[in-house]
C-alpha cells in the first residue's frame, strides 16, 4: 500500500528541533533560507534528527489564503530523514501508518486479516444462496470496519468486525491464529502504532516513555478480559532496516511489561515494516519476528 506526498517535496538539511512538533531546517534550493517545519512525531528520534542530516520537507497546503491560516508558524512540513551512515530514509510522520492501514483495508483487507488471524467478514450464506449470490462474496469494507472508536476515555485507532471463526487463510498458522476465550472474536480493537527506532536490526517502541501507550494497552486488555472482545497492536516500522521488533525495555518498561502481559492474555501483536523512497512509503506484509 502506498502513499505518496505532494509534489512539493523538497530537499532539505536538519538543523535543530526547536520545540516538541516544530524543527529548522535549510533548504539549499532557497538560497540556504532556514524554515520552520511542523514534525508530526512526539518521539525523541535521536538517532535521526541529526544536524546536518539530509531530508524531505513539503509544503502544507494552506486551507484559507486570505485568513489567518496564511500566516501560519510552519509553511513546512517534516516528511522523511536520512538515515545516519547512508542506510536508507525513514518516514517520521506518526500520522501515517494509520493511513497506511486504512488503505490496506480498503484496497486488500483479507491480506492484513489474515496477518491478524482474523476471518473476512463474508455475505450471509443462507441468504445470498438465495438471491443467486455466491456465497464466498466479501462484504464492503465500509460495513466491516471504523476508525477512531471511543473506548472509555479514550480512541482506538480501528474497530474489525470478524466472521467469527477461526481463519483459515495461508498464512493463519504463522500469523497465529487469533482467539478469544476459546472462540474467534466477532469484534477486534486494533491499535497501531509508528516505529523510528532501529537498533542494530531491532525496530524498538517506544524511543521514550508513553503514558498514551500504557492507556492503549489497558485498554485492550479490559476489552479482552471483560467485554470478550479480540485485540490487536500493530506495528508500523516506517524504515527498511529492521530484521525484528520488540518492545524498548530500555526506554519505557512499564510499556514493554504490559505488552508482554497484554501478549500471554491473547492480544495479538505484529510489526510489519515499509518501504521508504521519497516521495512513497509502501506497508509491506511481510511481518517481522517478534520478540517479547
Amino acid at each position: 500500500m502506498r502513499v505518496v506526498s505532494l509534489e512539493a517535496l523538497r530537499p532539505a538539511v536538519f538543523l535543530r528541533r526547536e520545540n516538541r512538533f516544530v524543527v529548522r531546517v535549510r533548504l539549499p534550493e532557497g538560497g540556504d533560507a532556514e524554515v520552520l517545519c511542523h514534525l508530526a512525531n512526539s518521539g525523541r528520534l535521536q538517532e535521526l534528527l541529526i544536524p546536518e542530516a539530509r531530508c524531505f520537507v513539503w509544503s502544507k497546503p494552506v486551507s484559507h489564503p486570505q485568513g489567518n491560516h496564511s500566516q501560519r508558524k510552519t509553511a513546512y512540513k517534516l516528511g522523511f530523514v536520512e538515515i545516519a551512515g547512508g542506510r536508507g530514509w525513514a518516514s517520521v510522520d506518526a500520522t501515517l501508518p494509520n493511513a497506511l492501514v486504512a488503505e490496506c483495508l480498503r484496497r486488500s483487507p483479507g491480506e492484513l486479516y489474515s496477518l491478524l488471524g482474523l476471518a473476512y467478514p463474508r455475505k450471509d450464506r443462507q441468504n445470498d444462496s438465495d438471491r443467486g449470490i455466491s456465497a464466498a462474496a466479501p462484504l464492503p469494507s465500509s460495513a466491516v470496519w471504523e476508525r477512531e472508536v471511543r473506548f472509555g476515555d479514550s480512541r482506538i485507532d480501528f474497530l474489525l468486525k470478524t466472521a467469527g471463526e477461526a481463519s483459515t487463510g495461508e498464512n493463519s498458522l504463522e500469523a497465529g491464529t487469533f482467539v478469544c476465550a476459546g472462540q474467534a472474536p466477532a469484534v477486534v480493537l486494533l491499535e497501531v502504532k509508528s516505529v523510528t527506532l532501529v537498533k542494530d536490526g531491532v525496530a524498538l517502541f517506544p524511543d521514550a516513555p508513553t503514558a498514551r501507550g500504557h492507556r492503549h494497552l489497558e485498554h485492550l486488555l479490559r476489552a479482552m478480559h471483560q467485554q470478550s472482545m479480540g485485540a490487536a497492536i500493530l506495528f508500523v516500522v516506517q524504515r527498511e532496516d529492521a530484521t525484528c521488533f520488540a518492545p524498548n525495555w530500555q526506554a519505557d518498561p512499564v510499556f514493554a511489561g504490559l505488552l508482554q502481559q497484554a501478549a500471554a492474555a491473547g492480544l495479538k501483536v505484529v510489526a510489519l515494516p515499509c518501504q521508504v523512497k521519497p516521495p512513497a512509503v509502501e506497508l509491506q506484509l511481510h511481518p517481522l519476528p517478534i520478540r517479547l
